[in-house]
C-alpha cells in the first residue's frame, strides 16, 4: 500500500506524489525534516523516502520480525526509532540506514515518543503496552537526554 503526499494549495486537493514499496497496510509516517519521510508498515518494514520526490526510497530497513506500528524521530541527532508487534524497538541512523541499537520489551510496542522532557530532542522514549493490561505503560528511554 502507498503512502501519498497531498497537495492542498487548490481548492480540490491532488496527489502530488505516491510513495510505492510497502506490500501490506502503512501504520505510521513521520516527516523527519524537509527532506527525509519515514514511512512504517505490516509488511515489517521501515522505509526512509526523498520527501520532495515524486517517490525515491533511499532506504528499506528489514530487522522487524512482525507488523512495525510506530515511528519517532530525532532530526537534530539523524536518528529515527521504529516499534511494533515484535515487542522491540530500534534505533535507526538516519544518513546510513544503519541499526544503531535494540531494546526488546516483555509486550508489544503500539507507541515511541521523541523528546519527552528533553530541550534538544536527544532522547526517544517508549511506550510498552501489554495484550493483559492494555493501558498498563512502561516508559523506557532509549537515548540519554542531555
Amino acid at each position: 500500500m502507498p503512502a501519498r503526499r497531498w497537495g492542498l494549495t487548490d481548492a480540490q486537493p491532488i496527489v502530488e506524489a505516491s510513495f510505492e514499496g510497502h506490500t501490506d497496510w502503512v501504520n505510521d509516517v513521520a516527516l523527519v525534516d524537509d527532506k527525509v519521510l519515514a514511512t512504517c508498515s505490516n509488511d515489517a518494514t521501515v522505509r526512509l523516502w526523498r520527501a520532495g520526490s515524486a517517490g525515491q526510497c533511499t532506504f528499506n530497513l528489514v530487522q522487524h520480525t512482525d507488523c512495525v506500528m510506530a515511528l519517532a524521530a530525532a532530526p537534530q541527532q539523524g536518528l529515527l526509532a521504529s516499534a511494533g508487534l515484535s515487542s522491540e524497538v530500534f534505533v535507526w541512523d538516519l544518513p546510513t540506514g544503519t541499526q544503531l541499537s535494540t531494546v526488546r520489551h516483555a509486550a508489544h510496542v503500539l507507541r515511541i515518543i521523541c523528546g519527552v522532557g528533553c530541550v534538544d530532542c536527544s532522547c526517544i522514549r517508549s511506550v510498552m503496552v501489554s495484550r493483559n493490561q492494555p493501558c498498563r505503560a512502561v516508559w523506557t528511554a532509549l537515548l540519554s537526554c542531555r
